[in-house]
């Protein structure tokens, strides 16, 4: 019996000998770095994926404005009531168009024109005049039923700044001269309101305040 407990311990010993001598331990995992990224599998897109387009940013621009020419008629109605304004009185000289409104001045339901119109002039400047037109008889031949402000051109030397239609009544705003001042140098602000009756366009008011300062014509 004891014979075979020594051969029994005996082979348990020489079995641990020989694995102690033989197993070879692989070499330690590295410690982890602190901070580092962990890796991850990459991934490839499907074929056949479009590619997302790159992102460009386009340049600020900044529009261009440009000076408008003097049309040749109303663009509104297609009327040419431009070319129907009267000529001016002298040779050389040419018509400039200031201020145009429209509305129902004579009444009937059709909106009425309402021009102010000047003519270049080499010194100072042109006293303006207003002429209507009837919107009744069409913008292809203009029918003018009045002109305005030619009376006062030698006392006021009107320069047309607003028109204005409200009902029967057209109000026109003007920068004009005094008897006390040069011509070069407007100092008076005018309103003069105009009402249609029976057919004649006729002044009702004229108001005049009188400018410390030359008033800019235009």
């Amino acid at each position: 019996m004891r014979s075979k407990i020594f051969v029994f311990a005996g082979a348990a010993a020489i079995a641990l000998l020989a694995t102690g001598c033989t197993d070879k331990g692989g070499p330690a995992a590295a410690p982890a770095t602190p901070g580092s990224a962990p890796v991850t599998e990459s991934t490839t897109a499907p074929a056949g994926t479009p590619s997302a387009a790159p992102v460009t940013s386009k340049p600020i621009v900044t529009p261009v404005k440009t000076v408008k020419p003097t049309p040749a008629g109303d663009p509104g109605d297609g009327g040419n009531w431009f070319a129907a304004l009267a000529p001016c009185p002298n040779k050389g000289q040419k018509v400039e168009v200031e201020k145009m409104t429209t509305g129902d001045l004579t009444g009937d339901g059709v909106d009425d024109v309402a021009v102010a119109r000047t003519c270049t002039a080499i010194t100072s400047y042109w006293p303006s005049t207003v002429e209507i037109f009837d919107g009744a008889a069409g913008g292809e031949k203009p029918k003018r039923i009045a002109t305005l402000l030619g009376d006062l051109g030698s006392a006021d030397v009107p320069a047309v700044q607003s028109l204005k239609v409200n009902g029967r009544v057209l109000t026109i705003t003007a920068y004009g001269v005094s008897a006390k001042a040069p011509t070069a140098c407007p100092d008076l602000k005018l309103t003069y309101e105009y009402k249609y009756s029976a057919g004649t366009v006729a002044r009702t008011s004229r108001k005049a305040v009188t400018s410390k300062d030359c008033l800019p014509i235009q």
